[in-house]
């Protein structure tokens, strides 16, 4: 199996006036190396009016889906992995993600980096790259994979245990034991986390902050889920 494009998955809520997703989005078809390598797929709240708007008057390059999230309430665990099941965009030789509308890509070809990072691994492996912030190597803040390497989990893509934060944790816990992380540290998807800057807390931010689970309660949450997954890919890599 030889992959060839990404799907590039984010949720997102609140972020046009501010220009954050615009600044995402133009950063993947500025530095793509061809636009027939991506996929975006949006997951809008239903109540955000302007980002609805803002999408589907979007005009761009490379294929796009706009999907919707019904709850008020944000829950990201579960709004990748509706992005998971319901996106158009599932042919076996293309990337699921995890990416961020806070988020914006610096390094020309990003594309065919991780698509050649996968496929190296035979699409057994989760590739991250450097988010120019604070984790760099030590956790992946984005995420790119296959539903190959997904469904041998025998788990959901993202955990559902989580409705904000520590889904990177749990998939870094499983790559780190699986000898399967792959961190492209020349491969830039800068994090303009709100942490860096009071100005950039805005209300996704205060949303999402309000979701987190305790920091010690969350980290054995994520051992023992993490576990789990492990038991299920020992034999299979």
């Amino acid at each position: 199996m030889k992959y060839t494009k990404i799907n590039l998955m984010l949720p997102t809520f609140g972020r046009v006036t501010n220009k954050k997703l615009p600044r995402f989005i133009a950063s993947c078809v500025a530095l793509v190396s061809n636009p027939k390598n991506i996929y975006l797929t949006f997951l809008v709240n239903l109540g955000d009016v302007e980002t609805k708007k803002y999408l589907l008057n979007l005009r761009l390059p490379c294929q796009f889906e706009v999907l919707y999230w019904g709850q008020e309430k944000p829950h990201l665990g579960r709004m990748y992995n509706q992005i998971y099941e319901q996106t158009k965009f599932k042919e076996p030789g293309t990337l699921v993600s995890m990416v961020g509308d806070d988020m914006e890509w610096k390094t020309s070809g990003y594309d065919i980096a991780i698509l050649d990072a996968i496929n190296k691994c035979d699409g057994l492996g989760l590739i991250y790259c450097n988010d120019a912030y604070v984790q760099g190597k030590k956790l992946c803040v984005n995420i790119f994979t296959t539903r190959k390497y997904v469904e041998l989990t025998k788990h959901p893509f993202m955990c559902e245990l989580f409705k904000a934060y520590f889904l990177d944790t749990v998939w870094m816990k499983v790559a780190i034991k699986t000898k399967t992380a792959y961190y492209l540290q020349d491969v830039v998807l800068k994090h303009h986390h709100c942490s860096a800057n009071p100005k950039h807390k805005d209300l996704t931010a205060v949303r999402l902050g309000k979701e987190r689970i305790a920091f010690k309660v969350a980290y054995r949450m994520c051992d023992e889920y993490a576990g789990k997954i492990i038991k299920n890919l020992k034999g299979v890599l």
